[in-house]
């Protein structure tokens, strides 16, 4: 028999499990159900009887799986079950708040649900401890928590020196044990850890960031949270930056900072008022996934409340261009800022939406994806600064008005200008939807990135000289490329742009295409992947002098400079080439997924998505960033931010007057 929930009497109210004790782990899953009531007192949370709170992954239902309750079995999944089991003590009775036995999951239990949901950030500040169950453990992972545990504990004492010795035994252990190089061994350990679901999960953010305290498990090992982010601290030499997994962890501790810290201001009464909390924390959870997409919204309420900043209260009946909307307004209007419209692009965007919400369930997050292949660097959302190109003043943000069906915003602007040139980009954009489509690893695939060097190198041309824009100054181009590397100095990106041109120049002699032609192949038989020695690449690759630059430019090179040089190679072209290169791998990628143009103004910029001549760039007042819009009679829908650079001071195209836009 399905166990069905007993109604709750108090909107105060949740259920917490009861799970009786079993001395062997394989033994069936036997509890109960009890009412736990959750009242404030001096701004805390206190529950009637104490709990822990479970913080985990669902995973797919199960038939197999099931929880006994009383006379009744629910159905569980198989990783609660898992975590159940390593949770379950032996001779005592433990409780803990589990959302999908705690709540009435079923159809009927909609309006408890949402009401529960609300309850979440309050559930998870009540709890005792927060148990944030990773998953099963293996071998490897196991070794890891423990050198982790040994890190954390001697961190004190001579931590320089014993962590040099901990972590040298503990690589060769690892290369000795698992056949590898020590470096892999560790990065793929580590990698392994912390690209586990939890970390990409959006309801496991809350759950973190509300704990008053939060364990680790991973199979039958645990450490506090606040350990294991020292641990990492003290072992960050030896695993890459750049992962996903670890920038899913890096993730997660910026958000876990950040609210804290504003936690406290709030607690001091040091509320500033441009902190902009709201925004801050969906900055935070964008690189996060939730199965159903109203989840992104609802799973940020609790944090919301806990800011003084409320987000509309979950209701799973609503529509989720009704939620996605009203959380929009909720969060220009609590933070005073315009931040959303910074946030509009993405390459699936619901088509229900009005052209000013974004669409939140669109994850930017990181991922090993053909766009990287292709020179593409994602917005990093696992950074804690939200990033700005404007040159401009900042206004202070107007009244924000929207009609009464929440289809409309009026707000105030400038247009700085009209799109009079677009950049043809089709084949480059066709080159990208190839290599999408092509199985990665493929001739096919390998062929089309190779298409797609080509057309970014042609597009590179058109910017550098010709053309429409071919007065467009090199300050202008070098600040447009700077955002896509803005910690670069301006004078290596200058020098950059210059031998870009002397190549284009100087390429054109018998010798020196003879020599470019050589040194990309050279390159592509010293390359890593062996479907760039296959000789339908080789041969488009020496029939295209573009696609040699190409993989002069992109491909990463074994060899020092020095080979480079070849009795026969014209020493500016030598010079210009390693040059130009260092400025390739930085900013080749900019253009993936984006348009670039010129106004009637004089403005350099790139936008999101598609852009027509006739687009009017306009900064609303209060926005940190410029729009895209175009007009739809006497309304306008936004097309998505731009970055744009002026020729000369950005004040010169800021002198328009103030004018309402209606936005569909």
């Amino acid at each position: 028999m399905l166990y069905r929930h007993i109604p709750l009497t108090s909107n105060s109210q949740t259920r917490v499990l009861v799970l009786q004790p079993a001395q062997d782990k394989s033994e069936a899953l036997v509890g109960s159900l009890k009412v736990c009531d959750l009242h404030k007192s001096s701004g805390f949370i206190i529950p009637s009887s104490p709990f822990e709170a479970l913080s985990y992954v669902w995973g797919p239902p199960s038939s197999t799986h099931t929880l006994t309750l009383g006379t009744a079995s629910l159905p569980i999944t198989a990783n609660c079950d898992a975590a159940l089991r390593e949770l379950r003590w032996p001779s005592k009775e433990r409780h803990l708040w589990i959302d999908s036995i705690c709540i009435d999951q079923t159809e009927g239990g909609v309006q408890e649900r949402n009401i529960q949901v609300a309850m979440m950030g309050d559930i998870y500040e009540a709890a005792s401890d927060v148990l944030v169950w990773l998953g099963p453990s293996d071998e490897k992972t196991t070794a890891l928590l423990r050198h982790f545990k040994r890190l954390y504990l001697i961190r004190d004492e001579f931590w320089e020196d014993v962590r040099h010795n901990l972590c040298s035994k503990f690589i060769n252990k690892c290369e000795e044990k698992w056949k590898t190089s020590q470096t892999v061994a560790v990065q793929e350990i580590i990698e392994d850890l912390l690209s586990r679901t939890w970390f990409e999960r959006m309801w496991t953010l809350q759950e973190l960031l509300l704990a008053k305290h939060a364990t680790i498990m991973c199979g039958n090992h645990s450490m506090s949270w606040e350990s294991l982010c020292q641990a990492l601290e003290l072992i960050e030499a030896s695993f890459p930056l750049s992962s996903k997994g670890t920038r899913n962890f890096v993730n997660c501790f910026y958000a876990c900072s950040d609210f804290k810290e504003m936690l406290e201001n709030i607690k001091n009464d040091e509320i500033d008022d441009g902190a902009k909390a709201l925004s801050r924390m969906v900055h935070h959870s964008r690189i996060r996934h939730a199965t159903n997409p109203k989840d992104k919204i609802f799973a940020l309420y609790g944090l919301s409340q806990k800011l003084q900043k409320p987000m509309p209260q979950p209701n799973y009946t609503q529509s989720i261009t009704e939620i996605y909307t009203k959380a929009t307004v909720a969060i220009m209007q609590q933070d005073d800022s315009l931040w959303p419209l910074e946030n509009l692009w993405s390459e699936k965007r619901r088509d229900d939406l009005p052209s000013w919400v974004p669409d939140w369930s669109q994850d930017s997050r990181w991922s090993d994806d053909p766009n990287q292949d292709l020179g593409h660097v994602p917005l990093d959302y696992a950074d804690r600064d939200i990033p700005s190109h404007w040159d401009g003043p900042t206004e202070p943000t107007t009244q924000i008005r929207v009609s009464s069906d929440y289809k409309q915003l009026t707000l105030g602007g400038r247009t700085l200008g009209v799109v009079d040139h677009v950049f043809d980009d089709s084949n480059r954009v066709q080159a990208q939807i190839e290599a999408v489509a092509a199985t990665h690893g493929t001739v096919e695939y390998e062929l089309a990135i190779r298409k797609h060097g080509v057309e970014t190198i042609k597009l590179f041309r058109r910017l550098c000289s010709g053309g429409s824009v071919e007065d467009q100054s090199e300050a202008q181009l070098c600040q447009l490329l700077l955002t896509n590397s803005p910690t670069q100095p301006e004078t290596s990106f200058m020098s950059g742009i210059r031998a870009l041109r002397c190549v284009f120049e100087t390429e054109a002699s018998e010798k020196n295409r003879r020599y470019i032609f050589t040194r990309a192949r050279n390159k592509l038989m010293r390359a890593t992947r062996e479907m760039n020695r296959y000789p339908d690449i080789l041969s488009f690759v020496e029939s295209d002098v573009d696609a040699a630059l190409d993989v002069i430019f992109a491909e990463s090179d074994v060899a020092s400079h020095e080979s480079w040089i070849e009795s026969d190679c014209d020493r500016l072209l030598f010079n210009s080439l390693i040059s130009a290169a260092s400025l390739y791998r930085l900013v080749r990628g900019l253009w993936i997924n984006r348009s670039i143009f010129t106004t009637d103004t004089g403005l350099l910029g790139y936008a999101h998505g598609r852009v027509f001549q006739g687009d009017m760039v306009v900064m609303f007042v209060g926005a940190e960033v410029p729009s895209v819009v175009r007009s739809c009679g006497r309304e306008f829908k936004i097309q998505g931010p731009a970055v744009i650079k002026a020729r000369g001071s950005i004040m010169d195209v800021l002198q328009g007057s103030i004018k309402e836009f209606v936005l569909l």
